[in-house]
């Protein structure tokens, strides 16, 4: 539990930053050395830094999936009241009759180590 609690330290995310944008700079001049098709190193180097921001941008929308700013995540307080009107709709019920309801039985059940392990 400790982990989920733990913040994702920010001069890690700070050099992480750095050193994607020196990536950027330098796969350009590295590829250009290697390959010799101009068509071919355009591909890869736009696929290997598209590639890189992608997964950064990954990383930074995972750090906090709850913002509420962010257009991609889930309308969870929608979802939420949809939720509620359908249990709220369950505890609606018409009267089926004016007669006595069956009898419940409620058999009281404590649940220990030995039970849990059945």
């Amino acid at each position: 539990m400790q982990v989920a609690i733990t913040p994702f330290p920010f001069p890690y995310h700070n050099i992480i930053a750095v050193f994607l944008w020196m990536y950027t700079i330098l796969c350009p001049i590295l590829i250009n050395g290697i390959i010799m098709d101009i068509t071919l190193r355009g591909v890869f180097v736009f696929v290997s830094v598209f590639c890189y921001h992608a997964l950064n941008h990954i990383g930074d929308n995972l750090e906090d999936p709850y913002l509420p700013y962010d257009p991609n995540e889930l309308p969870l307080p929608d979802l939420q009241h949809s939720v509620n009107m359908r249990l709220w709709a369950f505890g609606v019920t018409p009267k089926l009759s004016d007669a006595a309801p069956p009898d419940v039985v409620v058999k009281e059940v404590n649940f220990t180590q030995d039970t849990l392990k059945t």
